[in-house]
């Protein structure tokens, strides 16, 4: 009797080590997030970047001309940025409706012609 209740202590226990292990294991939404909150903080990043040499150029400039130059440095840096983000929404974009389109054409979807 002790011996039959050792064994489904032990099996209890690897049961419940298997079910923790699956509960535990990286969902594809996980990675997505993961990736998704590394960019966000890289974008985060060059934006502080941005107000800190923004804010270093205010605290020395002597003149109202000076405070010019600082936004109008800011304003380039920001717009920068705004293309940059731009583009690459574009290139994410296109890539998708690629990937739409070849699926379609695995599926034996006929494609309409579209206007360039």
């Amino acid at each position: 009797m002790k011996i039959i209740s050792i064994v489904m202590l032990v099996c209890m226990v690897l049961l419940s080590n298997a079910v923790m292990a699956g509960a535990n294991a990286k969902k594809p939404e996980d990675r997505e997030f993961k990736q998704a909150k590394v960019k966000i903080l890289k974008d985060v990043s060059v934006r502080l970047e941005i107000m800190n040499k923004y804010k270093s150029c205010v605290k020395s400039s002597n003149s109202r001309l000076d405070l010019s130059n600082c936004n109008q440095k800011r304003n380039r840096a920001e717009k920068a940025l705004r293309i940059q983000a731009e583009k690459a929404r574009a290139q994410q974009k296109k890539l998708e409706q690629e990937e739409i389109d070849r699926m379609k054409s695995q599926m034996g979807i006929k494609l309409p012609e579209r206007k360039r």
